[in-house]
């Protein structure tokens, strides 16, 4: 009995644990991320995810004509600084963080409506501790019309 007590107490923290990263996340995003759409408007999609050093992830994402526009790429501090690059559907590069002293974000102006692929990329873990952190990396997008 105590057996089996205990075997199903370790499924419910396993089944937990997912729940409490979203939190996390969500979390972070509205204390750090959204200030920093500002003075843009949130689209209303947040692509949030946890990452490991050395990770990257690659979105599409929609981009309309006569709007300016604000990409936000933020990480948690314990992933050090992420980079992100954006790209057209033809592999033009059109942003590098790097490029531009690691800022978090980007604002631009969309003549023509669009495809843009936005890369992120969690920098390789150097640290001398065994355990490779994990946080969120969260991806928002705001908006401005044209007046």
């Amino acid at each position: 009995m105590k057996r089996s007590f205990f075997s199903l107490m370790i499924l419910i923290a396993l089944a937990l644990i997912p729940m409490g990263s979203a939190a996390q996340c969500k979390g972070f995003v509205k204390k750090t991320g959204m200030p920093k759409l500002v003075p843009f408007l949130s689209n209303g999609q947040v692509n949030s995810s946890q990452m490991r050093p050395g990770d990257n992830a690659e979105l599409m994402l929609n981009f309309f004509s006569g709007q300016d526009y604000r990409i936000v790429v933020i990480g948690q501090p314990i992933l050090g600084t992420v980079h992100f690059k954006v790209s057209d559907m033809t592999g033009n590069l059109l942003y590098n963080s790097k490029d531009h002293d690691d800022t978090d974000f980007w604002d631009f102006r969309v003549n023509n409506t669009q495809q843009l692929k936005v890369e992120v990329v969690v920098p390789a873990y150097s640290g001398d501790n065994q355990i490779i952190p994990t946080g969120c990396v969260t991806v928002m997008i705001g908006f401005k019309t044209e007046k």
